[in-house]
């Protein structure tokens, strides 16, 4: 990017391109830079909020079979209890979003899966913990269906 004006400091170069460059010009971010940057529109956001709600699993499994006092490879069960509520939300939610207002539905279904997603460190026991992963699954996948509604 090319000022009118130089500074006092500012010396003119040329790259083998033609481009002309002054040294002090600012940095201009790439594009990746912009579109991580770049918000997304309106309602989207919430859905790369719940993206990234569901795959916080992976870093904090060791966490949990810890405070579970089990080991990791008998607590690979909620994953299934997780997948398991996802099928049965999306089953209600096609069901539910036929008969109710999207909007509310789709708030109360946030609202769940924010109030799963809270108590899940402090389930200590591991029925507990599959039960919770399972309402976190079948709100989320209430949301994922309700979103092709909106």
């Amino acid at each position: 990017m090319c000022f009118p004006r130089r500074s006092a400091g500012c010396a003119r170069r040329s790259y083998s391109k033609g481009h002309p460059t002054f040294p002090c010009s600012p940095p201009q971010p790439s594009a990746q830079a912009l579109d991580a940057a770049r918000p997304l529109p309106g309602g989207l956001s919430k859905f790369r909020q719940l993206g990234l709600s569901v795959a916080i699993l992976g870093p904090t499994f060791q966490d949990l079979a810890r405070n579970v006092n089990r080991n990791i490879s008998s607590l690979s069960i909620i994953f299934v209890g997780r997948a398991s509520g996802f099928l049965g939300g999306t089953l209600i939610g096609g069901v539910l979003l036929d008969y109710m207002n999207h909007f509310l539905l789709l708030g109360v279904s946030m609202l769940a899966t924010t109030v799963g997603f809270y108590l899940i460190p402090f389930c200590k026991k591991a029925i507990l913990l599959i039960v919770m992963m399972s309402v976190f699954g079948a709100s989320a996948g209430v949301v994922d269906t309700g979103r092709k509604e909106i």
